[in-house]
């Protein structure tokens, strides 16, 4: 099935944006002293020619830290405005809900793609509140403090890695 998009030459593709924080990054000093990583993307950050990036998927990685079950659950924001570049080189907001979302953050690093290729796989878009929204705008991830990372061990945290899967057309 042929889209209007396909028709008039673009095709959509896949890509990771693979943030890190590490010490003496503020980000990194703030996860340490609050539980709390914000961070912006600019929607200029992605590469010129990729345009009406749109969010897939999400994976964390708290490397060095420690917990009793080999991972931990955090709560990923995406702010109100969602940001994307359009063909013409221009930047739309799009001014929504913000939404929030639980996912698993490894203690080891993140490798290949992290799974984001098929995360979620469309149209299970179910599973990632803000999945097809604009890349762009402000991001924030918490650690809760709920029992189940009650045992967690931030006192070997080198690294934090944020990646963030995104559709694009060309």
């Amino acid at each position: 099935i042929e889209t209007l998009s396909d028709a008039l030459g673009d095709r959509h593709d896949l890509d990771v944006l693979r943030l890190s924080f590490r010490a003496g990054d503020p980000e990194f000093g703030q996860l340490l002293a609050t539980r709390r990583l914000a961070f912006r993307i600019e929607a200029t950050a992605i590469p010129a020619g990729r345009h009406d990036a749109k969010v897939t998927g999400v994976r964390l990685a708290l490397i060095g830290a420690s917990h009793p079950d080999n991972e931990v659950s955090c709560d990923v924001r995406h702010g109100a405005k969602y940001e994307q570049r359009r063909a013409d080189g221009s930047i739309d907001v799009q001014q929504l809900k913000s939404l929030v979302n639980n996912r698993i953050a490894q203690l080891q690093g993140l490798g290949g793609d992290g799974g984001l290729s098929t995360d979620p796989a469309p149209p299970d878009v179910g599973s990632l509140a803000f999945w097809g929204r604009g890349i762009g705008g402000d991001w924030e991830v918490s650690i809760p403090g709920s029992r189940l990372n009650s045992e967690l061990d931030l006192s070997g945290l080198t690294e934090i890695q944020v990646w963030i899967g995104y559709r694009f057309l060309r």
